[in-house]
């Protein structure tokens, strides 16, 4: 996937989209803490994609701030309260997950959402495109991660 990266510039979004953005570390903070309830195996590793979604949100909410003089009003955008919350859902729910089940099955579950949930927001709503146009690496890539986590997560021992 990296080898098919570009550089993106910051772009014009629509007010729904970035209310979206602002509003979803809250969503995440439901999912989340149902999932933390659930002292079951899967729910251990969608507390690890959950974790990866917010990751990932940091980045997407980041791409979406349109910096401008004076600096210091960037301080007032909601775009960094939402990067704060995505922030500290990111690190709750990894935390709990990692007591529950191997760190590299935690892991590969969290970087696989925290990859591949940027790549799909960025190439469905923010106009991202692979360099040269090579879609097929993109889709080999996002297969090869998808399947790599999930064999992952299968083969682990869990510590409960």
């Amino acid at each position: 996937l990296a080898v098919v990266s570009t550089p993106e510039r910051a772009v014009s979004i629509s007010h729904h989209l970035r209310l979206s953005i602002e509003l979803f570390p809250l969503v995440l903070l439901a999912i989340g803490s149902v999932f933390s309830t659930i002292q079951k195996h899967y729910a251990t590793f969608m507390l690890a994609g959950v974790s990866g979604l917010a990751f990932g949100g940091v980045s997407i909410a980041g791409r979406a701030i349109i910096f401008s003089h004076p600096y210091l009003h960037i301080l007032t955008d909601p775009l960094i309260a939402a990067i704060i919350g995505y922030g500290l859902c990111g690190i709750l729910f990894f935390t709990i997950a990692l007591q529950r089940a191997s760190a590299s099955a935690v892991n590969a579950a969290m970087i696989a959402c925290e990859t591949l949930f940027p790549i799909l927001i960025g190439l469905i709503l923010l106009g991202d495109h692979p360099s040269h146009n090579l879609w097929a690496v993109v889709a080999a890539g996002i297969v090869l991660t998808f399947c790599g986590t999930v064999f992952v997560a299968l083969h682990a021992e869990t510590t409960k």
